[in-house]
């Protein structure tokens, strides 16, 4: 471990010491040049420092200003893990456009409706596209064996496009969007009703989520984060992505199908510190890897969510040898998560508790605690705050909740009530 929790705080809140806004491409700029020789792209067979990060997202701010891409331009991005979807996240906010995450494996119908009720008007993919919508202006495919449709190109195409654009202009960069507050992603999720619904996140919301989180766990600079999990969810976005940003850490990712040898070996051959998952990969790893603490010497920390099985805590403590192991509850409409353990905590606490409101230190709201957003548990009927102890439903406000469902005001109006407070359900 690298020193106490306290220390570990305490040396990532010297990071920051005063809270300012930024959207997400101002922050990377920010901590690539602060953190430009450390590794923070690890995949199977390639690494990327920061700096070297910085400079692939500046040619694909390029490509895709080169296609028309502008400032508010919804584009949607179908792509498994791999170092391009980290580069289209910072280049989109550098533009001020709007990514679309969408799952590899939605149909094909599906996904129509997506891009519909998105409005995106470009699409990066790597899978063939069937009849693409007349609304798409472009689509750029990572895998070239899939280009056909006359308003279609290659990757590499767009990116050479780019550097024709940077030769020609005598600019360095494109023009630069600067509101922290406007919409970075537009996340689909169906939550409680079978109708897909698109959750708006803003650059500030993401960034404070992934803040708030960095204080919990007491995240050491340069923290490596093993991240199997898809990075269009918000759990692998705003816990791995975003909170090494933070830290100047790394985030190891695989662009293959999840296979739990090959996580396991990406783990000890890229010395993980940390690895974020849900619950039925840690069962994976416990019962088809069996990994031994001596295995892992670099690893003291683990995060895992949803629910499982008592005995599963204590067996992933024991079986990496690791002290830090924390969980939460969230969801996509309020930045990832609205509660969490820290390190600090009794290790029993994870069998039955998803945590305390999280932690925001020098990003917290006057009058809140310490906290940067406010939650109470309500009747869902009358609307009357319950008492410690009696059941009711969570209901959050603050900078670290969504400003709604996109083009949905019948969601919006059974979301939010006029006091602003968002009822999760």
């Amino acid at each position: 471990m690298i020193g106490t929790a306290k220390e570990r705080r305490e040396e990532f809140e010297a990071l920051y010491p005063n809270w300012k806004d930024h959207t997400l491409w101002t922050l990377f700029n920010q901590n690539s040049r602060r953190f430009s020789s450390m590794d923070y792209i690890v995949f199977d067979d390639i690494t990327y420092t920061y700096d070297q990060t910085r400079s692939m997202v500046l040619a694909t701010a390029c490509g895709l200003f080169s296609i028309g891409v502008r400032e508010g331009a919804h584009v949607a991005v179908v792509l498994r893990n791999c170092p391009e979807y980290i580069f289209l996240i910072y280049a989109l906010a550098l533009l001020g456009a709007v990514k679309i995450p969408i799952n590899v494996m939605i149909q094909e119908d599906e996904l129509h409706y997506t891009l519909d009720s998105s409005e995106a008007s470009f699409l990066i993919t790597q899978r063939p596209v069937k009849a693409p919508s007349p609304a798409l202006r472009k689509t750029v495919f990572l895998n070239c064996e899939c280009v056909a449709a006359e308003n279609s190109m290659t990757w590499s195409h767009m990116i050479r496009m780019g550097q024709d654009y940077l030769e020609h202009s005598g600019a360095d960069i494109p023009p630069t969007a600067q509101n922290p507050r406007a919409v970075s992603d537009i996340m689909f999720t169906s939550g409680s009703t079978s109708r897909p619904k698109g959750v708006m996140l803003t650059h500030d919301m993401l960034i404070r989520s992934a803040y708030s989180t960095c204080l919990c766990r007491c995240v050491e600079i340069g923290r490596r984060i093993m991240v199997p999990i898809p990075l269009y969810h918000a759990f692998a976005y705003v816990e791995g992505l975003l909170t090494a940003l933070l830290c100047g850490g790394a985030v190891i990712m695989t662009r293959k199908r999840f296979d739990v040898q090959d996580v396991l070996r990406m783990m000890r051959e890229h010395h993980a510190n940390d690895v974020i998952c849900v619950s039925v990969i840690m069962h994976d790893f416990l019962t088809k890897g069996r990994p031994r603490p001596e295995e892992y010497p670099d690893l003291h920390a683990a995060y895992w969510a949803s629910s499982c099985s008592d005995w599963i805590w204590d067996a992933g403590r024991k079986a990496f040898g690791i002290t830090d192991v924390v969980t939460s509850y969230g969801m996509t409409e309020c930045g990832s998560t609205v509660t969490m353990l820290t390190p600090e905590d009794p290790p029993d606490c994870v069998r039955y508790c998803n945590g305390k409101q999280k932690i925001a230190g020098r990003a917290s709201l006057p009058g809140a605690g310490g906290r940067q957003f406010y939650m109470k548990v309500c009747d869902p009927k009358t609307g009357q705050e319950k008492a410690a102890g009696q059941e009711g439903e969570l209901w959050v406000k603050g900078p670290i909740v969504t400003p709604g469902y996109y083009n949905d005001p019948e969601a919006n109006a059974l979301a939010f009530d006029g006091g602003g407070w968002f009822h999760t359900g």
